[in-house]
């Protein structure tokens, strides 16, 4: 894996990173650039890596695709990205006509909360630090230090570790100038690139994914490269038809309203197996959901449409429970 790291340091599924070690296989230097990008470790040590990439591999071009323009050096890239992402740290930490807040979200029990401001960035994180407790958040929270602009309708976010360690830099809603665009649509597309990353997972594995409310339970139903025919999986390694929005799966999952709908979700390298032990309240009919679709039968829409009737029928009968029996106990 080279001297740098073991890439496997920075790899959000365990289940994919154990299956690439079972299987051997061999990551290119560019492949680990993306791995390293998408992960949550901490900036500093993701800097580091990038740079044991420049000094223990050889330089290679970057292919183009639909969303990433062809380069032609990995290394100059990787140089580049550091310098880049360090000076909107610096100037994320500049004191001006601002103001700093801490975000939690993510978190299920808590859901997103915004804190007061406060004059620095190191306030906010200790604020952080005195508000919550890290036993009393999910293990799938994310925090961010959000600089707003006094008397500017613009704002700059870091997304922090519990610790205060930056992760990564978002800065796509502040820049106006054409330039900094350029720079940041430059080195903010890095994980638009598709990679070879194997995984184990079949049709109808029941899996968790990561979501913007943290860990959620799906089955999984198609990737973009399974698509027989006219593409092979090495054509959309090499980008002749694919881009880093293709790294996604396809799942059937249970959403907030209590609906069974099938859609794609951005984070395939979160993928990881689930157990049915983990599974609660509706979300236990995905065990039924992935053993139909595993014993081969292809009806699927019929058996969604069949919990959808029956789970209208048992609001319906709640609604009516509830508005009858209340009409009947009003006094004669």
């Amino acid at each position: 894996m080279g001297a740098f790291t073991n890439i496997y340091e920075f790899f959000q599924s365990e289940d994919i990173a154990e299956h690439c070690r079972k299987i051997g296989h061999v990551f290119s230097p560019l492949d680990m650039a993306i791995i390293i990008d998408l992960s949550d470790q901490p900036m500093s040590k993701k800097h580091r890596a990038w740079q044991g990439i420049i000094d223990d591999y050889p330089d290679r071009p970057i292919h183009g695709s639909f969303n990433f323009e062809a380069c032609d050096s990995l290394h100059t890239y990787l140089k580049e990205l550091i310098v880049y992402e360090d000076l909107q740290v610096k100037n994320f930490m500049k004191k001006e006509d601002c103001v700093y807040q801490y975000e939690i979200s993510a978190n299920k029990k808590y859901g997103h909360r915004r804190s007061q401001a406060y004059s620095t960035f190191e306030k906010a994180v200790a604020a952080l630090h005195e508000d919550w407790e890290r036993e009393e958040l999910d293990p799938g929270t994310r925090f961010y230090i959000i600089k707003v602009f006094i008397d500017k309708d613009i704002s700059d976010q870091l997304c922090i570790n519990y610790d205060g360690e930056i992760i990564h830099v978002d800065f796509s809603h502040t820049y106006n100038e054409e330039s900094e665009q350029a720079d940041l649509y430059k080195f903010d597309t890095l994980d638009m690139i598709f990679f070879d990353q194997p995984v184990p997972f079949v049709r109808g594995d029941l899996l968790l994914f990561d979501d913007y409310d943290g860990p959620k339970p799906g089955v999984l139903d198609w990737l973009p490269h399974w698509m027989s025919g006219k593409f092979t999986y090495q054509d959309y390694v090499a980008g002749k038809n694919s881009d880093g929005s293709d790294m996604i799966a396809y799942v059937y999952f249970i959403n907030e309203d209590g609906h069974i709908i099938r859609d794609h979700v951005s984070t395939l390298h979160t993928l990881r197996y689930c157990s049915k032990d983990n599974l609660i309240g509706q979300d236990r009919f995905l065990e039924y959901l992935s053993r139909y679709i595993k014993s081969g039968d292809d009806k699927i829409d019929w058996l969604i449409n069949v919990f959808e009737k029956f789970r209208v029928e048992a609001e319906l009968e709640k609604q009516n429970s509830y508005f009858g029996g209340w009409y009947q106990e009003l006094p004669t």
